[in-house]
């Protein structure tokens, strides 16, 4: 009788791609909001490494990983963002010590 072949390990089952955390939702908590302030003073400053043309309310949404309508929400009456738009600038960032700039990514992650 032909031999009876090995079992073989099942095949290796490929890793599910990481799931992004679900939306947030909801109240805004303290630190969120703070940490959104500072994000909206940066962008406003110029110095951030964006693309020239992105909106902020599209910046938050990605950085705060919620629906931009969220921020719309959020940023209204007086303290409105629009559509403003990140312009880059150049010569500021190009002021900027290597100390400040690496102070500012602290900052922020």
């Amino acid at each position: 009788s032909p031999p009876v072949p090995e079992p073989q390990p099942a095949a290796a089952v490929a890793p599910e791609p990481k799931k992004r955390a679900p939306l947030r939702r909801g109240k805004w908590t303290p630190e969120e909001e703070a940490y959104a302030n500072r994000l909206i003073q940066e962008f406003k400053a110029g110095l951030l490494p964006l693309t020239d043309g992105t909106t902020l309310r599209t910046f938050l949404s990605k950085l705060l990983n919620c629906d931009p309508m969220r921020i719309s929400k959020k940023f209204v009456g007086s303290n409105c963002i629009g559509k403003q738009v990140f312009r880059r600038r150049g010569a500021d960032v190009n002021n900027l010590t290597p100390d400040e700039i690496e102070k500012t990514r602290f900052e922020l992650s």
